[in-house]
C-alpha cells in the first residue's frame, strides 16, 4: 500500500540497521489517526464497523454486516485504509487495531458484532448440506476463506448469553469441514464449547454437533468420548424422529465398533444406518455407511459382498458428485482388491481415491490411500516408489497424530524397507506399530497384520522362537475379530516355512 510505503520511508534507522519498533508503531498509529480524521462521518463509521471482520471480508458481507455503501468503501480503499484484492477486502493489522478502538466507541458496536455472528452462522448453515454434495469443493474453499471470521463468530456465540442457537448452527455447519480438512483437535475444542453452552437444547442442530464432535474424537482416538457423544446424539435424534440424523449417529457408532474390533456389532450398526439412510433419502450417509461396511467385509473374507457394497456406494456418490462418498467407496474397493492380490485394480482405485482426497484437502484419507499404494508398489516390485509413498503416508499420519494411520503407514514403510534389504529398519517400524496398536485405538485386524510381518522377519533370520510367538499373536488377534483372511494369510505363511533344524 502507498500509505505504508510512505510511512516506511519516514521511519528512523538505527545504527544497527534495525527498525525502532515502538517508534514505528507510534508513527503508524499517528498516520492512521491523521487519515481517519480526514474521512467524512459516514466513512469513519464504516471504517470502525469493518474492523469487526477477521481475516478479510467480501462485499456482500460488508453490505450485510456493516451496511456498507460502495462509495464509502471505495474512499477507504483510495485512502489506503482498506485493501482490495481478488474480490476480497481487508486491513493491515495495525490499521484494524485502530479501527477496533473506534468501534468500541461506536453506539452500534454491539449490533455490528451480533450481525457479524449471525452472518457467519448463516454461512455455516448454508454450507452444511453443500459439504456432502456436488458443490463440496466450492463450499470447503468458501469456509476456508472465511475461517478467521467463523472462529470469531464461534468465540462470540459460545460466550455471549442468548447466542446458543447461533453457536449450534456454526458448530453443526463446520463439523464436516473440520473432518474433511483435518484440524481435528481444534474442531473438537470448538464443538465441546458449543455442547457445554447449549445445555439441554433439543434441536437437530445440537444432535448434529454431538455427532460431529463424536466423529472428530473417533478420528483422534478417544473412543470413550466419541461413544458418549454419538450415543447422546442418537438419543436426541430418536426423540426428534430425525431418521437422517439417526442414520449418521449409527454410522458413527458402527465405525467405533470397528475401531474396537467388534466386527459383528459394527456390521449390525452399519446395516441399521443403511436402512435409515435409504428411508430418509440421506445419500451422503448411505454412501458412507455402505463404503465403510464394504471395507469391513474383506477382513472377514467376504470379497464379493465387499465389491457389491463398494460398487453401490461408488454409484451413489458419483451420481451426487459426492467426493467424500467416492473416496470411502474407492478405499473399500482398493482394500478388497489388495487382499485378493489384484494389484492393477487395487492401484487404479487407490490412485483415483488419492486424487480426490488431494483435491479436497482430505489428509486423513490421503494417508490411507498412500498406505495402499505403497503396499501395491512393494508387491509389484516398485520399491523406490513404495518407499516414497510410505514416507508421505507416515508424515501425514505423524502430523495428524492418528493411531490407525500411524500403524498402517509404519506397516507400509516396513514392507518397503524389508524388500530393499533393510531388515533392521523394517523391524524398528513394525515394533513401533505394535506399540501404537497396543495402546491406541486401532482395529485388531491391522495389528494382526503387523505381528505377521514381524514373524516373517524373525523366520527369515532363523529366530524360530520369536517367529512362532509373533505368528501366534497374529493368529490370536485375527481369530478374536473373525478376520478369516488374516488367519488364512498367517496359516499359509507358517505352512510354507521349512522345519527347524
Amino acid at each position: 500500500s502507498e500509505l505504508l510505503a510512505r510511512l516506511d520511508a519516514r521511519l528512523p534507522v538505527l545504527s544497527s540497521g534495525a527498525r525502532d519498533a515502538p517508534a514505528r508503531h507510534r508513527t503508524l498509529e499517528a498516520t492512521v489517526a491523521w487519515s481517519y480524521a480526514l474521512l467524512a462521518e459516514r466513512e469513519q463509521g464504516l471504517f470502525a464497523r469493518l474492523s469487526v471482520f477477521a481475516g478479510g471480508w467480501t462485499l456482500q458481507a460488508a453490505e450485510d454486516v456493516c451496511a456498507a455503501d460502495i462509495d464509502s468503501l471505495e474512499q477507504l480503499v483510495e485512502k489506503s485504509l482498506v485493501r482490495a484484492e481478488q474480490g476480497r477486502f481487508d486491513m493491515f493489522e495495525t490499521i484494524r487495531i485502530y479501527a477496533l478502538e473506534r468501534l468500541d466507541e461506536d453506539a452500534r458496536a454491539e449490533e455490528t458484532r451480533r450481525r457479524h455472528t449471525k452472518y457467519y452462522a448463516e454461512l455455516a448453515r448454508r454450507a452444511e448440506p453443500e459439504l456432502t454434495g456436488p458443490h463440496q469443493q466450492v463450499w470447503l474453499d468458501a469456509l476456508a476463506a472465511e475461517y478467521d471470521n467463523l472462529r470469531s463468530a464461534l468465540e462470540r456465540s459460545a460466550t455471549e448469553d442468548g447466542e446458543t442457537e447461533l453457536a449450534l448452527r456454526l458448530g453443526m455447519g463446520l463439523a464436516l469441514f473440520w473432518f474433511l480438512r483435518g484440524p481435528f483437535q481444534e474442531g473438537t475444542r470448538w464443538l465441546e464449547r458449543v455442547i457445554a453452552v447449549s445445555g439441554d437444547v433439543r434441536s437437530r442442530e445440537r444432535a448434529g454437533v454431538l455427532w460431529g464432535a463424536g466423529l472428530l474424537w473417533a478420528v483422534i482416538g478417544d473412543l470413550a468420548r466419541a461413544h458418549s457423544l454419538a450415543g447422546s446424539g442418537l438419543s436426541l435424534a430418536r426423540s426428534l424422529d430425525d431418521e437422517a440424523m439417526m442414520a449418521r449417529c449409527l454410522d458413527l457408532l458402527g465405525l467405533l465398533a470397528f475401531f474396537e474390533s467388534d466386527l459383528r456389532a459394527a456390521r449390525s450398526l452399519f446395516e441399521e444406518s443403511i436402512d435409515l439412510a435409504r428411508r430418509s433419502g440421506d445419500d451422503w450417509c448411505l454412501a458412507d455407511a455402505l463404503g465403510t461396511l464394504a471395507s469391513i467385509y474383506p477382513l472377514q473374507g467376504e470379497f464379493e459382498r465387499s465389491r457389491e457394497a463398494g460398487d453401490e456406494a461408488l454409484d451413489i456418490a458419483r451420481r451426487n458428485d459426492d467426493r467424500q462418498g467416492m473416496r470411502m467407496a474407492l478405499f473399500a474397493l482398493a482394500l478388497c482388491e489388495l487382499r485378493l492380490d489384484q494389484i492393477d485394480t487395487a492401484r487404479r482405485a487407490a490412485e483415483e481415491g488419492l486424487a480426490i482426497c488431494r483435491s479436497m484437502g482430505d489428509l486423513f484419507f490421503c494417508s490411507y490411500f498412500l498406505w495402499v499404494l505403497s503396499l501395491v508398489g512393494t508387491m509389484a516390485g516398485d520399491l523406490r516408489e513404495a518407499r516414497v509413498l510410505a514416507e508421505e503416508s507416515l508424515q501425514i499420519a505423524e502430523d495428524l497424530d492418528v493411531p490407525l494411520l500411524l500403524v498402517c503407514a509404519l506397516e507400509a514403510a516396513a514392507g518397503a524397507a524389508r524388500a530393499e534389504g533393510d531388515t533392521s529398519g523394517a523391524e524398528k517400524r513394525l515394533h513401533r506399530a505394535v506399540e501404537i496398536g497396543d495402546h491406541g485405538t486401532v482395529p485388531l485386524s491391522y495389528v494382526a497384520t503387523v505381528h505377521r510381518a514381524l514373524g516373517a522377519l524373525a523366520a527369515e533370520r532363523g529366530d524360530d522362537a520369536t517367529a512362532r510367538t509373533e505368528f501366534d499373536k497374529s493368529l490370536s488377534l485375527a481369530r478374536a475379530v473373525g478376520d478369516s483372511w488374516g488367519v488364512e494369510q498367517t496359516t499359509r505363511y507358517v505352512s510354507t516355512q521349512p522345519p527347524s533344524a
